[in-house]
């Protein structure tokens, strides 16, 4: 393949780098390439590599206090020689960065236990008020806490029955 001085090949390749920087500076990180963005993306957003490797670089740099973990995706423009091969890099341009700390991991892990519990302990019950049940309605608001109220009525009509 020949090519001349107006016409150079090039090939582009957006790379997702993933890493944790510790608060010693010491960086540790390792870096994957992919031929699309759309393909870069799909990798830093559903495979979720930063909280997939959390946890384990934090268990494995625990004396030195993992802070934050990141993502970074970049855009490199590779020359490519007669053979097709890569010939060296003309232009890598930084195009995201997410950083995840160890506080935002926290948050995060309560929030899908949290939801955890709810999905699978929780029944939620829907009531509906119609246009003539409105002095009913306006009963309800004036007590307050509406959940609590109802859960009140129905232990007492509960012991009631049974007692």
């Amino acid at each position: 393949m020949t090519h001349d001085e107006s016409q150079v090949l090039t090939k582009v390749v957006y790379f997702v780098e993933t890493g944790t920087v510790y608060p010693d500076g010491v960086r540790n990180g390792k870096s994957q390439g992919f031929e699309t963005e759309a393909a870069a993306r799909k990798f830093m957003v559903e495979m979720t590599p930063v909280r997939d490797r959390f946890e384990s670089e934090r268990r494995k740099a625990s004396g030195r206090g993992a802070s934050t973990c990141f993502a970074r995706l970049t855009k490199g423009v590779f020359e490519l020689d007669e053979e097709g091969e890569t010939a060296g890099c003309v232009d890598q341009t930084e195009i995201e960065l997410i950083e995840y700390g160890i506080e935002d991991y926290r948050r995060d892990k309560a929030k899908r236990a949290q939801s955890r519990y709810r999905r699978e302990h929780v029944t939620q019950v829907m009531v509906k008020f119609y246009p003539g049940d409105a002095d009913l309605l306006a009963w309800l608001d004036a007590q307050g806490a509406r959940a609590t109220y109802i859960k009140r009525l129905i232990r007492e009509d509960m012991e009631r029955r049974q007692g």
